[in-house]
């Protein structure tokens, strides 16, 4: 055997470096026989180690974050303090107490009861999400407040409104209030619910049913809120009955709470005769709707408007849309609210609809309000004359109420059997249709229609000579105008007056005096006077 050495070749530093391999028995058992690049078993602890210290640390210093931001809002947010002071153990806690102290729903119901009132049905005012109305996540309520004792001021034995607690939840972070059992809320404001006197519906009726010039004001019974108005905030609606005959009017108030404020506001009274509430609804074309009460009275429909104020984004006047001014000097503009202000709606709104195209320049937002207002009225009135089961009289009343003069002697041409009717309705007239006929002829004199219309109530509420005298004087001796009306008295010919007593029927063939206020009906048999 050869006595030479094996060598092994390594590479150090780049350069190849030849050693020898040593023997067996050289060689220790615990020489590793090639280097690992394995990291030893104690630096993986030491690594998680170091990273388990940070997270302490990060711990620790996130405690102390959070306990110095408690410690602060402590001091500075009361809510905060009451939440801490509720949630500490007995002995820590310093348990406050004050009359402003925040308590649950229970304990606000509870609280009212022991003070001898009645707590209503909570409404919310404020929410953290549009979608839902929960008490849990309300961020303010408002709790009616009914006094025990009947009202003395009721048509009927109710409960009359006294007071509107307002209250806003604790202001805690989203996380606390969201996960919180029984929200607690504090006390902000208390508003005594004084409702409107028969003085200040006076003021809002055309037609004054409720109204009975008294001071003192009306109970309030029920509240609601808006579900569709205008945002932001909440509209609140207080509601009081009161008792006409076999109806039931209403009347009220109308909050506002705006939500940057966190206060209710009184924005308008308001009364309805039929027993509706106000709807808003879209009458002016803009972008914000109008606040609309129905306050019609019989036959003829009348509504009020109140059109929104904003100011810095928040409702700030609700503002009833009135035709005693118009909105720039122009006599056709105040011709039109002559004839609005009479109750002629549609001669009205179509003279007005004339002076806009006519002065585009001096048209304004309170000039297209009084327009809107108007053309509300018309459309009302018009509907009511054309509705598919309406009589022929009521057809004729309906036309007549709006100013459309035209078509109301056009039906009653088309159907002769309806004269005894009109008749009854000439004579029952209690001025409203005479001052109609005075205001239109003063606007549109010699109109044909108008003074047809004129005359049939002279003939009835006083004698043909008195009719054809009028006519002639009103159209300036025009002898078309005066040949119409004369057929048309004599169409309608002149009443006699219905007996007292039905026994007296004899007394029906004498002429009917001119003073007298019964019923006219007809008589064919005895001819008019010649006048």
């Amino acid at each position: 055997m050869s006595s030479r050495r094996k060598l092994l070749r390594e590479v150090r530093k780049g350069k190849a470096v030849y050693l020898p391999i040593p023997d067996r028995a050289e060689r220790s058992p615990k020489t590793p026989q090639k280097l690992s690049n394995q990291p030893l078993p104690n630096s993986r602890a030491g690594k998680a180690g170091a990273r388990l210290s940070q997270l302490l640390l990060l711990g620790a210093l996130g405690a102390i974050a959070a306990s110095l931001w408690l410690s602060i809002q402590y001091l500075i947010n009361p809510d905060m303090a009451f939440w801490l002071d509720s949630h500490l153990p007995g002995n820590l806690s310093s348990r406050r107490v004050n009359a402003d102290r925040p308590q649950t729903l229970s304990q606000l119901q509870r609280a009212i009861e022991k003070e001898g009132l009645i707590a209503g049905q909570p409404i919310v005012l404020k929410n953290n999400f549009a979608l839902t109305q929960e008490i849990k996540i309300a961020d303010n309520i408002a709790i009616p407040v009914f006094a025990k004792d009947t009202a003395s001021n009721c048509s009927d034995p109710c409960q009359a409104m006294s007071q509107l607690r307002l209250y806003r939840s604790l202001q805690l972070p989203f996380l606390i209030r969201f996960f919180q059992t029984d929200p607690h809320f504090r006390l902000t404001d208390n508003i005594a619910v004084r409702g409107p006197s028969s003085a200040d519906l006076q003021v809002l009726e055309q037609n004054p049913q409720i109204s009975t010039g008294s001071d003192r004001p009306l109970p309030i019974t029920q509240s609601a809120v808006y579900d569709l108005a205008p945002q932001p905030g909440v509209w609140l609606r207080l509601v009081g009955l009161r008792n006409q005959g076999s109806s039931i009017s209403t009347y009220g108030q109308v909050f506002y709470f705006n939500p940057f404020r966190e206060r209710l506001d009184l924005m308008a009274n308001w009364v309805s005769p039929p027993g509706e509430v106000p709807q808003w609804q879209q009458v002016i074309d803009n972008t914000l709707p109008e606040l609309v009460v129905n306050q019609t009275v019989g036959a003829e429909p009348q509504y009020a408007v109140f059109q929104l104020q904003m100011a810095n984004g928040v409702a700030h006047q609700l503002r009833p849309i009135a035709l005693t001014e118009p909105a720039f000097v122009n006599d056709a503009y105040s011709d039109a609210l002559t004839l609005a202000r009479s109750g002629l709606w549609t001669p009205a709104s179509g003279l007005l609809k004339q002076v806009k195209q006519d002065n585009p320049k001096q048209w304004n937002g309170g000039a297209q309000a009084q327009l809107a207002y108007i053309q509300l009225h018309a459309r009302m009135t018009q509907a009511q004359a054309e509705q598919p089961s309406a009589s022929t009289i009521q057809r004729i009343l309906g036309y007549l109420v709006n100013g459309s003069w035209t078509p109301a002697l056009q039906v009653l041409e088309s159907d002769r059997g309806v004269r005894p009717e009109l008749r009854e309705m000439l004579f029952s007239d209690s001025g409203r249709l005479a001052h109609r006929i005075d205001t239109a002829l003063k606007i549109t004199p010699r109109d044909t229609s108008i003074i047809a219309w004129g005359a049939m109530l002279r003939l009835i509420r006083s004698s043909e000579a008195q009719a054809i005298a009028w006519t002639q004087q009103q159209s300036q001796g025009n002898p078309a105008t005066l040949a119409k009306v004369k057929l048309l008295l004599k169409q309608l010919d002149r009443p006699e007056a219905i007996p007292v007593e039905p026994k007296a029927s004899a007394n029906a063939s004498k002429p009917a005096q001119s003073t007298e206020k019964t019923v006219p009906q007809p008589n064919s048999a005895q001819p008019s006077p010649k006048p």
